[in-house]
């Protein structure tokens, strides 16, 4: 992450809006503002600061004492706040920080805007990312607060970083090195507390044999239900029947109690006609069964789904799904028609098929299905036009003769039942009258005796009833009982057996913790190692340890230790340089560093090293707000920093209107 461009407004020491520019070169990422002091580039740091992160919420960025208010609008003569004084007393309570920065080649703009509301503040921030608006969890993601003190930082308070006793600099150190993250995963200091809760709520709770006894009751009573629901079935089949025949017996009663019995010639060509009519009517309907009509009236809405979507080019696609569900309605109307043991009241016999039509509708159906789906098929539209043009027309046509079909079926069964009718009375007509009553006597004890088996019948489905709804009731009863016992022994059982396995993730965590805090230590220690040497080459300042606490010890070549007290202010400041570079290698966070007076208190030696081996290296983009005694324009120090000098500014006054204020290069300040 490099910032391209800045703008201020009435921040700290700046009155009005002043634009920087942040350009890099290819080969130069450091940007150099010098300032005599007290122009303004602690300020500076401030806003670059408060861009990032803003001040809601970013305690570290608060000066010592001050609260977020007291920070913004000041505190009496101890602090002024954040907006320009001068503008402040004519009038403008505003100020803002406009800030274009580049993340992962992708654009990314940040607005903050601060207005003094009595004696309070507010804060607004837009914060965009490649056109797409984000919040502050978006910048927290890219750099966390507390991370900022790693690189954007005064140079004079630096060493102060190398004293992590500091519980803030260890917090940070370990979320830098994304081990913070893992110790508030595992943060059990509530379970014990959550483990005892959970014993007292369990502690009456059901045992899994009570539940298991109620389930195998509640199972006993379900295949009892079952064998109550398929007697009752039964029953109502046998009921059926019994009311067919008894139905039967009354017309044949019926028939022989008429007193004049018509002519018998008469009687007879009335069935012969009827028969005739009869046989045209099988005959048209056992076509229509081998050609399939029937089937499909059968399954009408089916069938004019179908058609629908047959002639609808627009959903072709979902012919496949279509004539799979189309088939197996067929095949399970077929299968009721070809069942052995049929219901014949509920099939006619005239409709069963020979054998030879159930092979023709079934290698039909078949033939169709494995051309649709076979391998090669072409594209779907032209596939399904071409296959399935001969059941379009095959179904238009059953569709308009629906009507009439339907009409001969119900003539089918008036005429069935006027021939049997017909049969008995030719029968009749043809015997004496003793015959007759013979006859009629039978009929009437046949009738009788089938009243009273289907009075036993009625009687013993109204019991068998009766029981299956005792039974439901009870198997109601139960599952309600089982589903709060199931609730409470929920909570029993699992509730122990989680925090069994939270305990022992704990412990797996624990010591995956303590790997990787030893690995990132040992990363750490060795690239600071590496980096002091290299910036400070002293044999008495030769290696650094860093223990699990990230307590920092420091040794010469002998490997004695020395005290970091016993430093100068210079080489602690090197000491928390090196620190810092070794941060930024192992972390591998991609930010800008910025940095207030970075070389105040080292010598002119040291400061050889640490620019050329520390700033072109510190990141992408480092900005150094320096004074003229650090960096002159004509010192050996800006020579060794010149071929990595991007773009340099400096600081000047205004005594006029009591604001600083920028100009691109080194201007020298009378």
């Amino acid at each position: 992450m490099i910032l391209k461009k800045l703008t201020i407004k009435n921040l700290f020491a700046y009155r009005d809006q002043h634009e920087l520019d942040f350009e890099l070169g290819k080969k130069q990422n450091i940007i150099l503002i010098l300032a005599r002091n007290g122009r303004g580039k602690t300020s500076f740091l401030r806003i670059v600061r408060i861009l990032i992160h803003g001040i809601r919420n970013n305690k570290d960025i608060l000066e010592e004492g001050l609260s977020e208010r007291e920070y913004v609008v000041g505190k009496s003569t101890q602090w002024r706040g954040i907006f320009n004084a001068d503008a402040l007393d004519k009038g403008q309570n505003s100020a803002t920080v406009d800030g274009v920065l580049e993340l992962e080649g992708k654009e990314l703009r940040i607005h903050r805007r601060f207005v003094k509301d009595g004696g309070g503040f507010q804060e607004q921030a837009i914060i965009s990312y490649d056109g797409q608006e984000r919040n502050e969890d978006f910048l927290e993601n890219i750099l966390p607060k507390n991370f900022a003190q790693f690189f954007f930082f005064d140079g004079e308070k630096i060493e102060s970083l190398i004293n992590t006793k500091n519980i803030n600099v260890e917090d940070s150190l370990k979320t830098l090195l994304n081990i913070k993250a893992y110790e508030r995963l595992i943060d059990g200091s509530n379970i014990a507390r959550i483990k005892r809760d959970f014993n007292a709520d369990v502690q009456d709770a059901p045992t899994a044999e009570q539940i298991k006894k109620i389930d195998a009751e509640i199972l006993s009573i379900q295949a009892n239900l079952e064998y109550l629901q398929a007697e009752i079935n039964t029953l109502q089949k046998q009921i059926k029947q019994k009311n067919n025949e008894i139905e039967r017996v009354r017309d044949k009663v019926f028939g022989l109690k008429s007193t004049d019995a018509p002519n018998l010639q008469v009687l007879k060509k009335d069935l012969e006609r009827k028969n005739k009519e009869l046989t045209q009517i099988r005959k048209s309907l056992n076509d229509k069964v081998k050609n399939n009509s029937l089937f499909i009236m059968m399954a009408h809405d089916l069938a004019k789904e179908y058609l629908d979507k047959l002639n609808d080019d627009n959903v072709n696609y979902q012919l496949d799904e279509q004539l799979i569900r189309f088939k197996k309605l067929l095949n399970k109307i077929k299968n009721s028609i070809f069942e052995e043991d049929f219901d014949e009241e509920g099939v006619p016999p005239e409709h069963r098929l020979g054998f030879h039509t159930q092979e023709f509708y079934q290698e039909r159906i078949d033939k169709v299905y494995k051309k649709f789906t076979k391998d090669d098929k072409r594209q779907m539209e032209q596939q399904v036009i071409y296959f399935y043009e001969d059941d379009k027309k095959l179904l238009q046509d059953i569709f308009q003769q629906e009507a009439f079909t339907r009409k001969e079926l119900q003539t089918l069964k008036t005429l069935t039942k006027d021939v049997e009718a017909l049969k008995d009375q030719v029968e009749t007509s043809q015997g004496d009258d003793d015959e007759k009553q013979q006859k009629l006597d039978g009929f009437k004890k046949e009738l009788a005796t089938a009243e009273a088996e289907r009075s036993q019948l009625e009687q013993t489905i109204g019991s068998t009833r009766r029981q299956h709804a005792e039974g439901a009731k009870r198997k109601t009863d139960l599952e309600n009982q089982i589903i709060d016992l199931k609730n409470q022994f929920a909570i029993a059982k699992p509730v122990k057996q989680a925090l069994d396995l939270t305990e022992r993730t704990i412990d797996f965590f624990n010591e995956f913790i303590d790997e990787l805090l030893k690995s990132k230590v040992n990363a750490l220690q060795k690239e600071f190692s590496q980096t002091l040497r290299k910036l400070l080459p002293d044999d008495r300042i030769y290696k650094v340890k860093i223990d699990n606490r990230f307590n920092i010890k420091i040794y010469n070549k002998s490997n004695k230790e020395q005290a970091i007290g016993s430093l100068s202010s210079g080489q602690k400041q090197i000491v928390a340089t090196s620190l810092m570079q070794a941060i930024s290698k192992v972390a591998k966070v991609d930010a800008f560093v910025c940095v207030d007076t970075p070389l105040a208190r080292i010598d002119k030696l040291n400061r050889e090293r640490i620019i050329k081996h520390y700033y072109p290296q510190a990141a992408n983009q480092v900005i150094i707000l320096a004074t003229d005694s650090e960096i002159a324009p004509k010192s050996d120090e800006y020579q060794y920093l010149k071929p990595h000098l991007a773009k340099e500014y400096t600081i000047l006054n205004s005594y006029e209107n009591r604001s600083s204020y920028f100009k691109e290069g080194y201007v020298e300040e009378k």
